[in-house]
């Protein structure tokens, strides 16, 4: 493992900040390593009125963002 979830998150939050979603309603929520992929996924809420999850993958060993889903909730 190259990063720490401390950049990974950082990674992840800074990149949807640039994508177009507002600073200010970012918040991360969980943050896990996949050591068979070797990425991070990082569970973040982008919503403003409501919870709208977004899940960024970030790569361990590049340190860069390599996809972005939308989270279905039930």
């Amino acid at each position: 493992m190259k990063l720490d979830a401390d950049v990974a998150t950082s990674t992840a939050l800074q990149y949807l900040s640039t994508a177009g979603y507002r600073g200010e309603w970012i918040k991360a929520h969980r943050c896990e390593y996949d050591d068979r992929l070797h990425t991070w996924s990082v569970i973040v809420d982008v919503g403003v009125m409501r919870y709208d999850f977004r899940k960024v993958l970030v790569d361990d060993d590049s340190g860069k963002v390599v996809g972005m889903d939308k989270v279905e909730q039930r």
